[in-house]
C-alpha cells in the first residue's frame, strides 16, 4: 500500500538513466495503523466471501431452467419465465444479452425488462403463457423462451432475479 501513494520527482539519475522519485507521505504511525487494519481486515473478508459463495452456490443448485417450445437458431433475445418457489405466480420477462469486447476477453451482459405476471394454472401452462406471449409482441416471431423454477421461495428482486439472470447467461453460452 505504501508504494502505492503518490510519489514527487527529486533527481534524475543520468548515469544509470533512471528518475529518482521521493514519497510524499512518510511511513508514520499512520501507516503502520492502516497497514494494522488492512492486515485485520483481508482475512474477514474472505471468510465472508467464502461465505456467501457457499450460500449462493446452494441457491444455484435449486434452480432449474429449461427451454420452452422449439429453441431458435438466436437465443439473445427473448422471454425468461420466472417460477418462485412455491408461489402460484410467473414472472415474465424480454430480456436481451449483448457482448462486451475488450482486447483480452468477452464480456456478457444481460437486460431485462418486466412484461406481465402470470397465474400458475393447469390452463395457464408455459406453452400457453409463450402463446400469449407471441400474440402479445409480434417483433419476436418464435423468441428464445426459457424457464427458470426455483426450488426455494426467494426474495425476487435481491435473490431470484439476479440470480435466474445469471443463470440464463451461463445456459446459453
Amino acid at each position: 500500500m505504501y508504494n502505492s501513494f503518490p510519489e514527487k520527482l527529486n533527481s534524475a539519475d543520468l548515469q544509470n538513466f533512471k528518475l529518482v522519485y521521493e514519497k510524499l507521505s512518510t511511513d508514520d504511525r499512520l501507516m503502520t495503523e492502516l497497514e494494522s487494519i488492512i492486515n485485520f481486515s483481508i482475512p474477514q473478508f474472505e471468510q465472508h466471501l467464502a461465505e456467501g459463495k457457499k450460500i449462493y452456490d446452494f441457491i444455484e443448485s435449486k434452480l432449474n431452467i429449461y427451454p420452452i417450445g422449439i429453441v431458435p437458431l438466436h437465443t439473445d433475445a427473448g422471454y425468461l419465465l420466472l417460477k418462485n418457489g412455491d408461489k402460484n405466480e410467473t414472472v415474465v420477462f424480454e430480456y436481451q444479452i449483448t457482448i462486451f469486447d475488450q482486447p483480452t476477453e468477452r464480456y456478457r451482459a444481460i437486460g431485462v425488462q418486466y412484461v406481465n405476471s402470470f397465474e400458475k394454472t393447469l390452463r395457464n401452462t408455459y406453452e400457453n403463457i409463450k402463446s400469449d406471449l407471441l400474440r402479445y409482441n409480434k417483433n419476436l416471431p418464435n423468441p428464445a423462451t426459457y424457464v427458470i423454477e426455483s426450488e426455494l421461495t426467494l426474495p425476487f428482486e435481491d435473490t431470484l432475479l439476479p440470480l435466474a439472470k445469471r443463470t440464463l447467461v451461463k445456459y446459453l453460452h
